[in-house]
């Protein structure tokens, strides 16, 4: 299978995650049609699964699905991540892209962060816009159509006018954009509204009886649980019944489009996950094919221009600005629908909820929320509860980053209190937040942390490891070094005393005269010279991180 191949509107894939990455490219051919993949899993070009993903691509479709452009933030989008988003899509020429319809980017304090949460835009004029012009943004960037996913949101704006498929038919329309289609997330979202499960059933009918079929691209299935009295599309479980039927009224009223069986977490075994594949193309089969197959493309003459830019310049020749500028402004040429809201700036507002999110604990996160704000009426406790819920969400990705980042300091500070990293990962989130799309970026604050509270009588050894652990992350992720061999044939023919040699980038020494510093080298387990230890030298070895003591003659 070529990379770049387009997927068939009847083909069905699965979400390709760790666990399952060695069984999907061991086995023989696989009944798959394609795998979708988290976008922000493989943007750093030296990570290992970067190549496992390219390698992947010459066997499968590929579907990148993304989280962290946050295409609704008023902050806008983070100009970094976007380039290293279209430097992924190069690269794999994927089947798909996709993103969501919420907000993750907003000031907060002197900095913009990141809140590693899709967060609802409000669905009225203003929030239509923003929207627009930052899908416009990607699109021209990229060269491409991207899909839009709607949201499990699990608040909402008072501004709110708009009937969400009127939203999600005029970003459509305006954009060029295609809809990505969770319906799991309808479900949830009508029982979020205190309907009972009969009744959630009916509205999330009438939202798909609402959207353009025209513009739908693909479709989520995935399950969800109840959890502290709200229903969470946690993509943890099988795909429920109501889903199922959604499903069936979707292929009967919209027609067959790239279906995706979706499980992040609590991951079974690969064939249980194509059993619902096989599930999904029986609910296909009950439909003549002539009935489901889809409309014409629809056309997207806002796409063009970018599209001969790329064209145009080639790999080699010169880029657009990034992020570039729309031929047409995004909603001038749009029907005008809602009405624009007069109040607090939308970056003021957005801003807000997430200053509530990194309220500390024992703070009441609901008196910094925002006015304008509310919890769907099924959610009991309403706005704290939510609130609570995504705090809780946020502390356990933290504590997930930074234990993949720094394995042998949380073994370390668990020995010595258990539970105690789950709080430091959490402490250091709130003081420290994310400021980009990728989270494997985050945690080098880690380090200041720990060093600051060595007064308080954390270990130095914590602080030192710390720091040759993040160096071992930091090389593991930039791109495999180029030999030089012309520089290397320069080191015969000069004398040794006008030759100054610097370290590469994917090396770096660690060292110092502290108590930590001399309990690390201690700790390493290679060395090299017959001196006492005087440094950590961390280097790029194949797609990971290594390091060995050195004596001071060798550092020197």
């Amino acid at each position: 299978m070529r990379r770049g191949a387009t997927l068939w509107p009847v083909a069905v894939g699965i979400g390709w995650r760790q666990p399952h990455y060695r069984e999907v490219m061991a086995r023989g051919p696989l009944d798959l049609d394609f795998l979708e993949v988290p976008t922000e899993d493989f943007l750093a070009p030296g990570v290992a699964r970067r190549e496992l993903l390219l390698d992947a691509a010459r066997r499968f479709p590929i579907s990148l699905h993304g989280t962290g452009l946050g295409l609704g933030s008023a902050a806008g989008v983070d100009v970094r991540h976007l380039q290293r988003v279209r430097a992924l899509v190069e690269a794999v020429k994927p089947a798909a892209v996709s993103e969501h319809a919420g907000f993750a980017r907003a000031r907060h304090g002197l900095a913009t962060v990141h809140a590693h949460e899709q967060l609802p835009v409000p669905f009225s004029a203003r929030g239509l816009s923003l929207l627009a012009s930052q899908v416009d943004t990607v699109q021209q960037c990229l060269g491409r159509q991207i899909l839009v996913e709607n949201l499990g949101a699990y608040l909402a704006w008072e501004e709110d006018t708009i009937r969400e498929t009127d939203f999600f038919n005029a970003l459509a329309d305006g954009t060029g954009c295609g809809l990505l289609l969770d319906l799991t997330s309808l479900f949830v979202n009508a029982l979020n509204r205190g309907r009972d499960e009969e009744a959630a059933l009916r509205e999330s009918l009438d939202w798909l009886d609402g959207v353009d079929a025209s513009a739908v691209g693909q479709y989520h299935l995935s399950g969800h649980s109840r959890v502290e009295g709200m229903v969470v599309a946690d993509h943890g479980g099988d795909v429920g019944e109501p889903v199922w039927a959604l499903y069936r009224h979707a292929l009967a009223r919209i027609g067959a489009r790239p279906t995706l069986i979706e499980r992040d977490h609590a991951l079974p075994a690969l064939a249980v996950l194509c059993e619902e594949v096989a599930r999904a193309r029986t609910a296909q089969s009950a439909f003549d094919r002539e009935h489901i197959a889809p409309p014409p493309p629809r056309p997207s003459s806002r796409l063009e221009p970018a599209r001969a830019a790329a064209q145009a310049g080639g790999r080699g020749g010169r880029r657009g600005a990034v992020p570039g500028k729309a031929a047409t402004k995004p909603g001038a040429d749009m029907q005008t629908i809602g009405s624009c809201v007069a109040g607090p700036a939308l970056a003021d507002l957005q801003s807000g909820l997430i200053a509530a999110l990194l309220t500390p604990p024992g703070a009441d996160a609901a008196m910094e929320t925002p006015a304008g704000l509310r919890a769907p009426a099924g959610i009991d406790g309403g706005v704290p509860r939510v609130l609570r819920a995504y705090q809780a969400h946020a502390s356990a990705q933290a504590e997930r980053a930074l234990a993949a980042v720094y394995p042998r300091l949380r073994d370390r500070v668990e020995e010595h209190q258990s539970g105690s990293f789950s709080a430091l990962a959490w402490a250091c989130w709130r003081l420290h937040p994310p400021v980009d799309g990728d989270l494997s970026e985050w945690g080098e604050a880690l380090i200041g942390l720990l060093a600051g509270a060595q007064a308080q009588g954390l270990p130095p050894l914590w602080t030192a490891l710390a720091r040759v652990e993040w160096a071992l992350h930091r090389v593991s992720r930039i791109e495999e070094p180029r030999q030089d061999l012309n520089s290397l044939a320069l080191l015969g023919r000069l004398p040794a005393g006008s030759v100054r040699l610097v370290l590469a980038d994917h090396v770096a020494l660690h060292g110092g005269d502290t108590a930590g510093d001399q309990a690390l080298l201690e700790l390493a387990g290679e060395s090299f010279g017959d001196g006492p230890r005087a440094s950590l030298m961390v280097w790029r070895d194949g797609c990971g991180g290594r390091s060995i003591a050195l004596d001071g003659l060798t550092t020197r």
